[in-house]
């Protein structure tokens, strides 16, 4: 088994990751495109993709470089996290999928995060998650995507599914250089489910 890098500092340990134009059109698609798209038009230009297709794969760094670069440009956190739950809203499941609870929310979140990449390392799911009890649950981190995306990510999986409220909050695990570590997000729910 491959011990997996975690990183969050926009570079991907992993170069020869693919990542399919689904996911980029995401951020065309953003409820706060306009916030940034000089920031995207630019991108476009310095990648050499200019036009994105969402059938084609693209390497996962292009997805870091453009991330990072919006974290130059004012909203960062709502920016990044609305880009993150458009990448979930345009995420294709199948018709007939039932989620009953975190656990099942999660699943299809590793499931997406697999189906939309080529190349992933031995054993990288991106994402683990345990049941603390009927209302806690923990999900580990284990991606290079930028924390703001990934909670993004997490909260709209959750959204998109569960049928009761719930909190998200986080942990960085190596504090000492966040951006080099997995991170540890908790859901609480305000009931069982």
């Amino acid at each position: 088994m491959t011990t997996l890098v975690t990183r969050k500092d926009g570079i991907d340990p992993y170069p020869n990751v693919l990542l399919r134009g689904q996911v980029f059109l995401s951020i065309v698609q953003s409820i706060n495109f306009f916030d940034f798209e000089p920031v995207v038009n630019e991108w476009l230009t310095e990648s050499k993709i200019k036009t994105i297709d969402p059938s084609a794969w693209y390497p996962r760094q292009e997805w870091l470089n453009l991330l990072k670069k919006l974290e130059k440009y004012s909203n960062t956190t709502e920016n990044q996290v609305s880009i993150g739950i458009k990448v979930i809203e345009n995420s294709e499941l199948p018709p007939d999928l039932v989620i009953a609870n975190v656990l099942d929310a999660i699943n299809v979140l590793i499931m997406v995060y697999v189906n939309e990449q080529k190349n992933l390392p031995e054993g990288d799911k991106g994402y683990e998650v345990t049941k603390i009890d009927d209302t806690h649950y923990d999900i580990l981190d284990t991606n290079p995507y930028l924390f703001h995306v990934n909670y993004g990510y997490i909260w709209g999986i959750l959204r998109r599914f569960l049928k009761t409220g719930f909190s998200l909050t986080y942990e960085y695990l190596n504090m000492e250089n966040p951006n080099m570590g997995a991170i540890r997000f908790k859901v609480k729910l305000d009931s069982a489910g």
